[in-house]
């Protein structure tokens, strides 16, 4: 699947992360086999859409994580 962050590292590995993540919800005989099963295609201007507003917030709690001084964990949690 090709992803528009392809060559913008800084979209392109949250965007990744994202997908991985989404990727493991779903045991693969429950999507019939379909490898892309429930994995956000950011081809789709809506999906892409939700994708960076979704990243803008996490954004913001990462500075205030970073502002508390607490560990950061997590990726972009897209809703679809």
């Amino acid at each position: 699947m090709w992803s528009p962050f392809e060559d913008d590292m800084s979209l392109g590995v949250p965007a990744a992360a994202a997908q991985i993540a989404q990727a493991g919800r779903t045991r693969l005989e429950e999507t019939e086999f379909d490898a892309n099963y429930g994995i956000a295609n950011f081809t789709n201007e809506e999906i892409k859409a939700a994708f960076l507003n979704a990243k803008k917030v996490r954004d913001a709690e990462i500075e205030e994580l970073k502002k508390e001084g607490k560990l950061i964990g997590g990726v972009v949690q897209i809703d679809m």
